[in-house]
């Protein structure tokens, strides 16, 4: 089956994703909190909530922090392991696809868009 990109289905996918939105920024605003008790300074904080996709790696990593890096980047990586089980389900949906469109659930499929998307294949959401 050939992935394409079709805009209604994206957009639908982000009305679906809505209710996601408060939690992330709730969850974004505890770290920045946390990080900067542990003593982080923006400059740290803001990259790494871009970069690490996983906000139990993410807490996980305050209190190593006085570790070193291979420690941290370790710790980080074994937490968000469990993304890569939940992209390969849906490497079926993405066959065909351009690289771009495969690597991009790799870098950022938390667990609340999986079940979403999880719910939209089997007809509970919308029109998606």
């Amino acid at each position: 089956m050939r992935a394409e990109l079709d805009a209604r289905r994206v957009w639908l996918g982000l009305r679906d994703a809505l209710p996601l939105v408060p939690s992330t920024l709730l969850l974004g605003a505890i770290f920045g909190a946390a990080a900067q008790a542990a003593g982080l300074g923006q400059a740290v904080t803001i990259p790494m909530s871009a970069l690490v996709f996983s906000g139990s790696g993410q807490f996980a990593a305050l209190p190593l922090w006085q570790e070193s890096l291979p420690v941290i980047f370790l710790s980080v990586l074994v937490l968000a392991l469990r993304f890569a089980l939940m992209t390969a389900s849906m490497a079926p949906r993405l066959a065909g696809a351009p690289a771009w469109l495969r690597a991009a659930p790799a870098y950022g499929v938390p667990k609340g868009s999986r079940a979403t998307h999880r719910a939209a294949r089997q007809g509970c959401l919308g029109n998606a």
